[in-house]
């Protein structure tokens, strides 16, 4: 069996917003080659800057401490899977059933398009049951 460690996701974040009920935290997401020696000379490293709410239960954080921010890892693929794959699919799928049946690849390119889109707005429809399954955990650094 693995350690904990092997079974969640961690990225380092800075707080930058506290309220009552949540707690925004930014963390920096960088691509794999992110530590690359080489990175300020390739056009291929790159790294976003992604905030994510998480419930203030008790935290006890203040705006610009440095905390952790902890995914269990089948969540993490869960979350690959609703954000990457199924949109893939759906694509896939309405592109290949729509240029059989109207016989336009054109017409078909549009139509997996708008699949994609109607996925993408289901999922913004059921965004906060989504939430509730996917748990934050964060552990201040001192």
């Amino acid at each position: 069996m693995g350690s904990a460690r092997e079974k969640t996701v961690e990225h380092l974040g800075r707080v930058v917003e506290v309220t009552r009920n949540s707690v925004r935290i930014s963390i920096v997401s960088a691509s794999a080659c992110g530590s690359c020696h080489a990175k300020s000379a390739c056009s291929l490293s790159e790294s976003t800057e992604k905030d994510i709410v998480v419930d203030n239960h008790g935290l006890q954080l203040h705006v610009d401490d440095q905390v952790k921010v902890i995914l269990q890892r089948s969540l993490a693929m869960r979350a690959v899977v609703f954000g990457y794959v199924l949109p893939l699919f759906v694509m896939l799928g309405v592109l290949i059933a729509a240029s059989e049946l109207l016989g336009s690849e054109i017409m078909a390119g549009l139509w997996s398009i708008g699949a994609v889109v109607v996925y993408y707005l289901m999922l913004n429809v059921f965004k906060k049951r989504l939430e509730a399954k996917f748990v934050f955990r964060v552990e201040r650094l001192d």
